[in-house]
């Protein structure tokens, strides 16, 4: 007779399981988790640019890697520590665009590379990819940065 009072309490906790769970389907209303929007980066967001890809003997960039610009920049340079080929080269693009004006150009000391953005070159987000051949080496190395052009800030 002990035992009966255990399991008639487990009974009627299963019997009561059921008909909360019963009675939660037939009602129309449910219970719901929201979420807190996160912050999204927009399409012009440094957070989004990700790391830069950088070769070795890389000093810096005009412009910096995540870098928002009120407005576009005349040229594209970037700074090496080893003298740089004529044949090394960078493009400008914006999506599937490129947008360059003229050739690169190796400075006198071969130790920068730029080129010229196209003045006609939206706001958006740029990426600069560059191939860097070294008078030391028979390689070219391939690195890129981004950044973006808001003219809006100004």
């Amino acid at each position: 007779m002990r035992k009966v009072g255990p399991i008639l309490a487990l009974g009627i906790f299963l019997i009561a399981i059921f008909l909360i769970l019963k009675l939660s389907k037939n009602n129309s209303y449910s219970i719901t988790q929201t979420q807190t929007p996160q912050p999204t980066a927009s399409a012009l967001d440094p957070r989004d640019f990700g790391p830069p890809s950088n070769t070795a003997h890389f000093i810096k960039s005009i412009p910096t890697h995540k870098a928002t610009l009120s407005k576009l920049p005349d040229y594209i340079e970037i700074d090496f520590d080893a003298p740089l080929k004529e044949t090394s080269n960078l493009t400008i693009e914006n999506g599937d665009d490129q947008y360059v004006d003229g050739d690169t150009i190796i400075s006198a000391d071969k130790l920068s590379m730029k080129r010229k953005v196209d003045h006609l070159a939206p706001d958006g987000r740029y990426y600069i990819a560059y191939s860097a051949c070294f008078t030391n080496s028979s390689d070219c190395l391939n690195g890129y940065f981004k950044f973006a052009v808001d003219r809006s800030l100004k």
